[in-house]
């Protein structure tokens, strides 16, 4: 799936839920994709480090809406 860093783990929901050092388990905000810390790192720039993915090409604004739609719908698996 790519880098792990600063303890954030993108390999599986659990772990995405999990969070990391920095986000915690604010990465993802249920129905409140403007305080999930997964969005804001897509963004460019970010609010703090680099922009996800890094060392890569942005996500497309239509791949950054789904996973937006998903945060508002709940974030379920």
């Amino acid at each position: 799936i790519g880098k792990r860093q600063s303890g954030l783990d993108l390999a599986s929901y659990a772990t995405l839920r999990a969070g990391g050092r920095i986000t915690g388990t604010d990465v993802v905000v249920d129905r409140e994709p403007c305080h999930s810390l997964l969005i804001a790192k897509l963004v460019d720039p970010p609010p703090f480090g680099g922009r996800m993915p890094l060392d890569r090409a942005a996500l497309p604004a239509g791949e950054i809406a789904v996973l937006t739609d998903w945060i508002l719908e709940g974030a379920r698996p």
